[in-house]
């Protein structure tokens, strides 16, 4: 089975950028995008992808309510919250919502890879 990865992103480059350099770093995988969380629903629902980046800025509904909806239908899909925020409140609204972890965009390039490499061979 091929790898794939979702990414939920509203802000265009950044989800560009990101599945280009996910592309280049997964070439044996697909990178499927998603703008909205009417989009990642579909998608996720079509496609049952190996994992999910959830950005926290969606244009159409919250994260929480896109990542409970996935949830419904994909319960053991790991999703791994982007975010530029870090509060306690953020923490719990992630466990609540069914976010596995989540990692600040900052650090994105150090620690994601990492991460979906460890996630994607289980």
């Amino acid at each position: 089975m091929v790898p794939t990865i979702l990414i939920v992103e509203g802000h265009d480059w950044i989800r560009l950028s990101t599945k280009n350099w996910l592309r280049e770093v997964f070439q044996d995988g697909d990178v499927l995008e998603a703008k909205n969380g009417e989009e990642a629903i579909d998608i996720a629902q079509t496609y049952q992808p190996s994992v999910i980046l959830m950005d926290t800025d969606l244009s159409d509904m919250s994260w929480k309510r896109v990542t409970r909806h996935i949830r419904l239908v994909l319960p053991s899909v790991p999703v791994i919250l982007l975010t530029n925020y870090e509060s306690l409140e953020l923490q719990n609204e992630a466990v609540s919502a069914g976010v596995n972890t989540k990692i600040l965009k900052q650090r994105m390039v150090n620690e994601l890879i990492p991460l979906l490499r460890m996630l994607l061979k289980s």
